[in-house]
């Protein structure tokens, strides 16, 4: 697998992918809707799917259940090497990070699982310094720390960090309707992405419209916050991401369908955020009166464009990337999803695939590599609950 793409779902933007002509796209599904922090309008999958992507003829092929995966609510992948990390969605009680070894063909085997520490668990992520993953659980606002073997499965928890969150889920015992009311009743962590030097660790919390910024002790994995910025009330920020360049990043915010452009800069003093708004854009049109809340954000391979899923409003919103100078956005378009309720999208080169989770889709899409926009390539294909997609190499 080219190292540069692998970085692209750590919020990067790498290279295109060349060579073969057809990969494998692994696409996790909801399991178990009782038991998510939401609720799903679909109909409940198995597990996890493996499909064959042929790029010339711009078509998947589904090839079948790769795993029932035990536990419940498979929603986000992270590929390394052979490796693959899933983590899963749950509120009843602590979810688990699992590693697989995936074979050619595309079928996974079960390494090793481990308790996440928390419950909802979002978002996993391998350090490349050091074998160390970091673990976010939604729900109780906690961050872990996850020690992995030789053979990449993690082993012990070595840190937990918590958000106010975790207290007030311990004394109150929220269920899924006080969460569906009041979104930012208490903290909620979102997802964890390196600094382009490696030396911090960002971590968007929806619930204090805050992002924290962490460091990681690399001999021992205790993981210490350093620092936090504070964005606009009722932003709600929920995925991050940084530019090739390094010095730009982008968080999307989910509850008030917002992007912030933001500068890092790696030089800031140990207790100053390194971090600093630049410019807010909407990512919907104006005026738009029905419901609409922002879900998974990308840089195009190239970085030259931003897309953003827009969930219930049923979009992509597509910026380019003024890459000649500043890094900051300028709407190309708004495009429908051709599904309900866009959750996830991955690339492969001028390839988009989206899950649309709320009516059991996925879609193919090519990018106009000069426009940026998107052409639907004709092809739809059933998934019960698709909620991420993960593209890995043939």
């Amino acid at each position: 697998m080219n190292a540069d793409w692998n970085r692209t779902e750590d919020g990067y933007a790498g290279n295109s992918i060349v060579g073969d002509t057809r990969v494998r796209v692994l696409v996790s599904s909801y399991t178990d809707f009782d038991k998510l922090a939401h609720l799903p309008k679909g109909n409940e999958g198995q597990g996890i799917r493996c499909f064959t992507l042929d790029c010339e003829k711009k078509e998947l092929h589904d090839e079948g259940l790769v795993s029932t995966f035990a536990n419940p609510n498979p929603a986000f992948m992270r590929m390394e090497n052979d490796r693959l990390y899933v983590v899963n969605e749950r509120i009843d009680g602590n979810g688990v990070v699992s590693a697989f070894k995936v074979f050619p063909s595309g079928e996974l085997k079960l390494l090793k699982q481990l308790d996440a520490a928390g419950k909802s668990t979002c978002y996993v992520h391998k350090d490349r310094l050091s074998n160390f993953c970091l673990i976010v659980n939604y729900w109780d606002a906690t961050v872990s720390v996850a020690k992995l073997d030789k053979d990449g499965s993690p082993v012990e928890i070595t840190s937990v960090h918590r958000r106010p969150g975790f207290d007030y889920c311990n004394r109150h015992c929220p269920d899924r309707a006080e969460h569906l009311e009041h979104r930012q009743g208490w903290s909620h962590t979102h997802c964890v992405v390196p600094s382009p030097d490696d030396k911090f660790f960002f971590v968007p919390d929806l619930g204090e419209d805050k992002i924290h910024q962490f460091e990681l002790n690399r001999d021992n994995g205790e993981l210490h916050l350093v620092a936090s910025i504070q964005l606009e009330a009722g932003h709600g920020p929920r995925h991050f991401i940084f530019h090739s360049d390094g010095t730009v990043a982008y968080v999307v915010n989910e509850l008030d369908s917002t992007v912030d452009v933001l500068k890092y800069d790696a030089n800031a003093n140990k207790n100053d955020c390194a971090l600093s708004v630049v410019e807010t854009v909407s990512t919907v049109a104006p005026g738009l009166k029905q419901k609409s809340h922002c879900a998974e954000i990308k840089l195009r391979p190239d970085g030259r464009f931003l897309y953003v899923a827009n969930r219930f409003s049923d979009t992509i919103a597509i910026f380019a990337v003024d890459v000649d100078g500043d890094y900051k956005l300028a709407l190309v378009g708004i495009q429908s999803s051709l599904g309900c309720t866009p959750r996830h999208f991955s690339f492969y080169n001028d390839l988009m695939i989206v899950a649309n989770t709320d009516n059991d889709s996925v879609v193919l899409f090519e990018v106009d590599h000069r426009t940026g926009l998107l052409e639907y390539t004709g092809k739809t294909y059933k998934v019960c609950s698709p909620n991420f997609v993960n593209v890995i190499a043939a």
